[in-house]
């Protein structure tokens, strides 16, 4: 996946924007909903870690 967003990063990079590394839940749409909410969590707490510091 990081192969495929390498684009993404370089624009990114252009634009003096921090790029973050793919955060990914492989077989979302088969996961329950415990599962995405502490994978929504973990997520919510990597973008205040990455925006605060």
């Amino acid at each position: 996946m990081r192969e495929f967003l390498r684009p993404f990063e370089q624009i990114a990079n252009l634009c003096g924007m921090k790029y973050l590394e793919p955060f990914i839940l492989h077989s979302a749409r088969n996961s329950d909903d415990e599962t995405i909410l502490k994978h929504a969590q973990a997520y919510r707490d990597l973008i205040k870690r990455e925006t605060n510091g």
